[in-house]
C-alpha cells in the first residue's frame, strides 16, 4: 500500500486492516502520490513486483500475461 504523507483523505491506521499488506510512505505526496512525486511512487512499485518475481510468485489460477 502506498501512501501520500500529507494525505487528507484516509490515515495511515486504514492499514491496518490489511493484515499482509506492505505500508510505504512517499514524502511531499498527497492522495495522488502518482501524480505528485511520480517517480518515487513508481520506484516503489517497480521494487514490489521485481521482489515478487524474485521470490517466484505465481499468478492466480485462470491469469494470463500479455
Amino acid at each position: 500500500m502506498l501512501w501520500g504523507e500529507s494525505d487528507q483523505i484516509g490515515t495511515p491506521a486504514y492499514a491496518a486492516a490489511f493484515l499482509d499488506a506492505q505500508f510505504q510512505i512517499i514524502e511531499r505526496a498527497g492522495h495522488l502520490p502518482q501524480i505528485e512525486q511520480p517517480s518515487a511512487t513508481f520506484a516503489l512499485i517497480d521494487n514490489f513486483l521485481e521482489s515478487q518475481v524474485q521470490r517466484g510468485a505465481e499468478l492466480p489460477s485462470g491469469s494470463t500475461v500479455r
